[in-house]
């Protein structure tokens, strides 16, 4: 089963317009004013400036999304699942976080990841950034013009030990 679920998750990641990346924080993002995707007291995820109404739309358009719901029991974070206006200051930063950037469709990347930064993964699972990639819901909300890719059959594997050994080249 994991060589089938680890080339279509290649595949999905090739044909994506966007890709896994890290983002190290910088002290101007730490202090800024963010919109944020909250599971319970939890930020999740940062979907940008609470000042622009894009990343406020996304922020929303997760909190009411069945695949993220499902994605955040997987996960095991419990809680309302609601976006908050914030300032960076109040977070508890990581090192260096995982990150939603953008791509080329078609194009193979390396684990780096390199590109225009689309949304910051606060969480340590690299496999929620793989999801928010390749299920074509989830992307839709970072890029609308991303392809059609993952309908929902992977991300029943999400979660599984299948995503934790997940070999992204």
């Amino acid at each position: 089963m994991f060589d089938k679920y680890q080339s279509l998750v290649e595949a999905y990641l090739k044909a994506s317009s966007l890709t896994p990346g890290i983002y190290t924080p910088s002290a101007a993002v730490k202090s800024a004013d963010l919109v944020a995707v909250f599971v319970g007291t939890q930020a999740v995820l940062l979907t940008g400036a609470s000042s622009d109404a894009g990343s406020v739309l996304q922020a929303e358009s997760f909190c009411q999304l069945n695949a993220f719901v499902a994605a955040m029991q997987v996960l095991k974070l419990d809680g309302p699942i609601e976006y908050k206006k914030i300032n960076g200051s109040d977070l508890e930063w990581p090192d260096v976080c995982e990150a939603v950037v953008a791509s080329t469709s078609g194009a193979v990347e390396d684990s780096a990841g390199e590109g225009d930064l689309m949304m910051i993964n606060l969480t340590a699972y690299k496999e929620l950034t793989v999801l928010l990639c390749i299920n074509t819901e989830l992307a839709r909300i970072i890029d609308p013009k991303a392809p059609m890719m993952d309908d929902g059959i992977l991300t029943a594997q999400f979660g599984s030990d299948n995503v934790q050994v997940l070999q992204l080249h």
